[in-house]
């Protein structure tokens, strides 16, 4: 039998700028380009500008019920979702819910004639975990 000494080289070393060894403490690979802004990133993945429309409709939607609910009723409100023609209001309490509930049939006309692509309304409690981002 006959033994070959040579080293078969079955794989590429790393360079030294991928070899996690030849990295000294607290140092990260080599990056190509300039890190980019936040505003940038979410500007063209279309965040940014769902969230001015998300924005724009709780304004609309808080200057609407401002005219025709009380304002204590108007403050359990935490948000307003419009979504394949239904508006769906956030309050922060079941016992808000209920009152909220009870004053908007009288308000069903007024909010088709505000926006048309409406069709439904729907009170739901929201957490305030839920509305604050805090977890329990």
């Amino acid at each position: 039998m006959e033994y070959h000494n040579e080293l078969i080289e079955t794989m590429p070393k790393l360079t030294s700028q991928l070899n996690p060894k030849t990295l000294e403490a607290g140092q990260s690979p080599a990056r190509s380009g300039r890190p980019e802004e936040i505003r940038g990133l979410l500007t063209r993945s279309g965040l940014a500008q769902a969230a001015q429309k998300f924005a724009g409709q709780q304004r609309d939607w808080n200057d609407f019920f401002s005219e025709k609910l009380a304002a204590d009723l108007l403050a359990a409100i935490v948000n307003f979702v419009e979504r394949d023609g239904t508006l769906t209001i956030h309050v922060s309490s079941a016992s808000w819910a209920a009152r909220l509930r009870l004053a908007l049939p009288d308000l069903a006309d007024e909010v088709r004639t505000f926006r048309d692509a409406v069709k439904k309304v729907v009170v739901k409690v929201q957490p305030v975990a839920a509305s604050t981002g805090a977890r329990t």
